[in-house]
């Protein structure tokens, strides 16, 4: 992707995560070697449920369209709070500003 359409996505998810601290993540698929994972990434945003998988995918590892949701390799930690610090990182400068709760 385009670092243009990367920057419009950091600043989409900027504006979508203001005055939100956490983000949700549900585990989609594990492959049978257990090295890669599917997950996606919800906020709440005024009482809404929101995913924001198609905003993070650029700025990670990409999207998934068979099992719906990002891209996750590798194994041996979490990979949800992985996924969430990377894009806290590349969204805010800082891997802790968002925190990581699974659902």
């Amino acid at each position: 992707m385009k670092k243009i359409e990367k920057e419009k996505c950091v600043e989409r998810l900027r504006e979508l995560l203001e005055g939100v601290d956490r983000v949700y993540w549900i585990l989609r698929h594990v492959s049978r070697s257990g090295m890669y994972r599917v997950i996606s990434l919800c906020i709440v945003k005024n009482n809404e449920i929101l995913s924001i998988d198609r905003l993070a995918a650029p700025l990670l590892e990409g999207y998934d369209e068979k099992h719906g949701g990002l891209k996750a390799h590798g194994c041996g930690m979490n990979m949800g709070f992985h996924l969430i610090y990377n894009l806290s990182q590349r969204v805010f400068g800082n891997g802790y500003a968002l925190k990581d709760e699974w659902l």
